[in-house]
């Protein structure tokens, strides 16, 4: 069996941050047929793809921006001052 990788050679760990509960993964290279999968909320950990061990992670919510998006949001509807 050929191995794609070196022996012994250490790869880094390729980790996609995701906005949504719900990711499909179908490789780096389209090499594997596409899974989804359910990604944990913040702080609960990852989802490992069982074809290409890519890790999908829920991207941290930054406040400052959500502050800012709800403010633009209210200004819009008139309910802000």
């Amino acid at each position: 069996m050929i191995s794609k990788h070196k022996e012994n050679q250490v790869y880094p760990d390729t980790i996609i941050y995701v906005k949504t509960p719900r990711v499909s993964c179908s490789g780096e290279n389209n090499d594997h047929p596409k899974v989804w999968y359910t990604v944990p909320e913040v702080g609960e950990g990852c989802v490992v793809c069982g074809y290409c061990d890519i890790k999908f992670a829920r991207e941290p919510v930054d406040s400052w921006e959500d502050e800012t998006v709800m403010q633009m949001q209210m200004t819009s509807r008139g309910s802000y001052q």
